[in-house]
């Protein structure tokens, strides 16, 4: 996967979250602005961890890059 197609990806997602969602899940109060950017910022940075973890693990050829090879082995 191309720098410039992750680059695009994380737009993708940070527009998803400027997006007032249609469908909020109960009991979450959307009314304190501070707080829903608040927990917007700890998603992204879920994710940014998630995304980080997959590449150290596809770095030690523990799993497939995104276009199924396995990385060349280091020396």
């Amino acid at each position: 996967m191309s720098s410039t197609r992750i680059e695009h990806l994380i737009d993708e997602v940070k527009a998803a979250f400027d997006r007032r969602p249609t469908d909020i899940e109960a009991g979450l109060d959307v009314e304190d602005a501070a707080l829903l950017q608040l927990r917007k910022a700890c998603r992204l940075l879920a994710g940014a961890e998630s995304l980080r973890r997959v590449d150290h693990e596809i770095k030690r050829g523990r799993v497939p890059r995104p276009d199924g090879r396995l990385p060349a082995p280091s020396n």
